[in-house]
């Protein structure tokens, strides 16, 4: 043991405030966020369009509101991709509106698509988090 000018008492004095900091450190710390949970399934939203609506996801449908129904349709559905690649055609009928239309999503760009209809038109978005009501 190399001598160091202190005593044997000043020395474990040391080593106890050294360990004491670094368990204070340690108990002082917050716990982490925990990690984001990649979304496995397609997450559509619906919204404001008058009935009846129908979406299909690569050419199954997944949603299709009753024509008798008086209130426009405000629905969330859950899919798994239909396509091994992750792009998937989503087409959205409204006959009432007389529109068709499909469209391809790539799951990679984000899980959550949102179709509504609002007084501007057709809002079509696509990202990694779920979109505001």
């Amino acid at each position: 043991m190399a001598f160091t000018g202190e005593t044997e008492a000043e020395r474990l004095e040391r080593e106890q405030a050294r360990i004491s900091r670094h368990v204070d450190a340690k108990a002082n710390t917050e716990p982490a966020e925990p990690k984001a949970v990649c979304p496995t399934e397609w997450i559509i939203a619906l919204k404001g369009f008058p009935p009846p609506v129908t979406l299909l996801v690569g050419g199954e449908e997944i949603f299709n509101s009753p024509s008798e129904a008086t209130e426009d349709v405000d629905t969330v559905c859950k899919v798994a991709p239909k396509n091994l690649t992750g792009n998937d055609d989503f087409t959205l009928k409204i006959p009432a509106m007389e529109f068709e239309n499909t469209r391809k999503f790539k799951f990679n760009d984000g899980a959550y698509v949102k179709f509504e209809f609002t007084e501007q038109g057709l809002r079509i978005g696509q990202s990694n988090a779920p979109h505001a009501s």
